[in-house]
This record gives structure tokens, sequence and C-alpha cells, in this order.
């Protein structure tokens, strides 16, 4: 049990690195057009009495680009200023822990 835990320690201590990168050119070029329609998209859903929006962003492993990308994603929508309530969560990740 204590060696799970050390691979554990050490996986997180990895994504954590890795979260900190910066996106390559093709990343951020997605994030800016997902973020742009999210933008467009919330506000309708709003309108409608639409209460919840999930938006799943996933990779091959599901610890790495997608964590990145959807920190970015949530950071971004939480400095447009609107007040939709956003919620970050990384599933695969939480598995890890």
């Amino acid at each position: 049990m204590h060696k799970v835990m050390i691979l554990r320690d050490m996986l997180m201590d990895e994504l954590e690195k890795f979260a900190d990168k910066p996106m390559n050119e093709q990343n951020l070029e997605f994030v800016d057009k997902l973020v742009d329609m999210l933008n467009f998209l919330i506000p309708g859903y709003v309108q409608e009495g639409k209460y919840q929006l999930v938006v799943a962003i996933g990779c091959t492993g599901g610890q790495h680009r997608s964590v990145t990308i959807a920190n970015e994603v949530y950071e971004r929508l939480k400095a447009s200023g609107g007040n939709y309530g956003l919620n970050l969560s990384h599933r695969d990740v939480k598995q890890a822990r």
C-alpha cells in the first residue's frame, strides 16, 4: 500500500508541473474558439431557463492536455465576467489521487 501512495504522489507532482506549461499554438487556437462559442451560447441557455451546461474536454489519457485546456477554458470564462457559477472538475486526475 505504501508503494502505491508514492506512485500516486509522483503522478500528481508530474500533472501539476504539466498543467503550468504553456500550450502550443494549435491548443491555444482551439481554446480561443471554444471560449468564443461558449460565450455566445451561455446567455442563450440562461435565457431559455437552463441552469446547467456540462462541457467535457478529453484526451487519450485524460491527465495532460485535457487538464491544461480545461484549466485555461475555466480561467478565461471566469475572467469574462459572466456570473455563471463555474465549476471545474478533473475526473481522471481525481482517480489518481
